[in-house]
């Protein structure tokens, strides 16, 4: 009879334990896309977050769960932290990971790659302008470009300039840290031609 009460007793106390042993593995995050991320003050509205995927052990795919915390002002040049946390259902907390995002003035020197008609000893300026501001592109053809700006949004209209008798139109996409044009030359030669302007 004591055998049997030791017996159930030690099974009641294996089944305590086992119902009573708690999940203390930590959710993982993984960041995507870039870090650090760079942009060009004013280009964009908001700064687009490539954000995070997570998982747990015992929760699977936790990655609704993700809590961000960001300061960036994309109007503002500075160094700004992007921050992500999850929580399982067992209230595990993950390790904090952090983005940093670095927005920067469009003054600066660019590496130029063009399909238009030109050579890199060609020095033209062309300038755009948006909500009054403008952008100045020095030697359109050649790496080292240097781009002069103060920037309101992500699109510019180029003002038509000539040279050598043909007229350049056209507009410039910011992408991050690229300028995209997609340009057209009219006038003693008619083409269309695509810029693309990398900062360095």
């Amino acid at each position: 009879m004591k055998t049997q009460k030791l017996i159930s007793m030690t099974a009641i106390i294996c089944c305590i334990f086992l119902s009573c042993s708690k999940d203390e593995t930590a959710p993982s995050i993984t960041m995507l896309g870039k870090n650090p991320d760079t942009l060009i003050v004013k280009t964009v509205a908001s700064y687009s977050d490539p954000g995070a995927t997570a998982t747990d052990d015992e929760d699977g795919d936790v990655t609704s769960k993700i809590v961000v915390a960001s300061n960036v002002n994309v109007n503002t040049p500075g160094h700004y932290l992007i921050y992500y946390t999850v929580e399982d259902n067992a209230h595990n907390i993950s390790t904090r990971l952090t983005r940093v995002v670095e927005v920067v003035t469009a003054d600066a020197a660019y590496d130029a790659s063009s399909t238009c008609i030109g050579n890199s000893t060609n020095s033209i300026t062309i300038t755009s302008y948006s909500n009054n501001d403008s952008i100045t592109i020095n030697d359109f053809y050649s790496t080292g470009s240097v781009i002069k700006a103060g920037l309101n949004n992500y699109k510019y209209k180029i003002v038509p300039i000539v040279m050598s008798g043909i007229t350049v139109n056209g507009d410039l996409t910011a992408s991050g840290t690229t300028l995209n044009g997609n340009i057209t030359l009219t006038g003693a030669v008619t083409a269309t031609c695509e810029s693309t302007f990398i900062r360095n």
